[in-house]
C-alpha cells in the first residue's frame, strides 16, 4: 500500500495552538450513503503542529478543540477535502473562544465542588474524548453533535472540579449563554448562575463567585463509592490527582480505588492535597 504524509497547524486567531484534534474521513467502505469513517485522529503540539502517514487517497479533515468553536464559527465541524500524496499540507484557523474560572465556598471557607457548565442555546461543545469508531454518529459523538438528527445539541457542554482550594483552572468555553450550576454532593445546596460567555483572554477570564451551604445532616454516615478506576487501569486515563478531586467534590468520604491489577494506596496523595474538605 502507498502511503503519504499529512501535515499541517492549527491556530486560533492565527496564533498556533497545542491540543486541538485533527480528525481525518472518508465516506465508509460499502456504504450507500454519504456516511462518513473515522481513519485517524492526530493532535496538535509543539506550536500548532500536526503530520501523520495516511494510505494516499482522497479524504476530510476537521478539527476541533475542546472549549472552541469550529473553525468558521458554524454548529458543525467544517470540512476540508484533501488529497494525500507525498506530503499533503492543510492549515486550520479556529475562532476564539472565552475562558471563565469558578471560586467556590461554603458560605465562608473554600470548599472542592463540581461545576457543569449547562447549555442555555446553541451549546454544543460536550468535548471530543469519545471512543472513534469509525462511522459518522460516532462521529458526531467525536466533534459534539448527534449526526443522526441533524439537531443543535443543548445539554451539558462540559463539567469542570474545583479543588480543596475552592478554585477551577481557568477553562476554554465557547461563546455563548449558559448555567453554571455549582454542587457538592447530596448534602449541600446548589448555586445555579447565568452567564453570558464572551470571547476573551485566558489570563482574564470571566469570573463566577459561588456558594453551596450544608442542608442534610448526615451525622454518623459515611458517604462511600467501592469500585472507582484510576489511571493505573487501562481503561481509566484519570489521575491520581482527579480522582481524589472528583471525590471530594461530590461529598464523598470513602472510595475505594478499584484499578484493575493493581492495589492502589493513595495516603500520600491525599495528604498532598493538604486539608480536603
Amino acid at each position: 500500500m502507498k502511503t503519504g504524509f499529512i501535515l499541517g497547524t492549527v491556530r486560533v486567531g492565527g496564533v498556533p495552538v497545542d491540543g486541538a484534534r485533527v480528525a481525518i474521513a472518508a465516506n465508509a467502505v460499502g456504504s450507500r450513503s454519504a456516511n462518513l469513517a473515522i481513519l485517524d485522529v492526530f493532535e496538535t503540539k509543539d506550536g500548532g503542529y500536526f503530520q501523520g502517514t495516511l494510505p494516499k487517497g482522497e479524504y476530510k479533515a476537521m478539527v476541533k478543540i475542546p472549549g472552541y468553536p469550529y473553525e468558521g464559527g458554524g454548529v458543525k465541524p467544517l470540512t476540508k477535502v484533501i488529497k494525500v500524496s507525498s506530503a499533503s499540507v492543510v492549515d486550520f484557523d479556529v475562532p476564539a473562544t472565552g475562558f471563565v474560572q469558578v471560586n467556590v465556598t461554603d458560605g465562608v471557607d473554600p470548599i472542592a465542588a463540581k461545576v457543569s457548565v449547562v447549555g442555555v442555546a446553541q451549546a454544543i461543545d460536550p468535548g471530543i474524548d469519545e471512543t472513534i469508531f469509525g462511522s459518522l454518529h460516532a462521529f458526531g459523538n467525536v466533534f459534539g453533535y448527534d449526526a443522526r438528527e441533524k439537531v443543535t445539541v443543548h445539554g451539558l457542554p462540559q463539567v469542570q472540579f474545583a479543588g480543596p482550594s475552592g478554585s477551577t483552572a481557568v477553562f476554554a468555553v465557547q461563546p455563548g449563554t449558559y448555567q453554571f450550576v455549582v454542587s457538592h454532593g447530596p448534602e449541600y445546596s446548589i448555586d445555579t448562575q447565568t452567564l453570558a460567555v464572551v470571547a476573551g483572554d485566558a489570563s482574564t477570564p470571566q469570573v463566577i463567585n459561588a456558594s453551596v451551604v450544608r442542608v442534610v445532616d448526615t451525622t454518623g454516615f459515611v458517604s462511600a463509592d467501592h469500585h472507582v478506576h484510576l489511571i493505573n487501569s487501562q481503561d481509566s486515563v484519570v489521575s491520581r490527582d482527579e480522582r481524589i478531586v472528583t471525590m471530594l467534590a461530590e461529598g464523598v468520604d470513602y472510595f475505594v480505588a478499584s484499578d484493575h491489577d493493581f492495589k492502589t494506596d493513595l495516603t500520600a496523595d491525599v495528604a498532598a492535597l493538604g486539608r480536603p474538605r
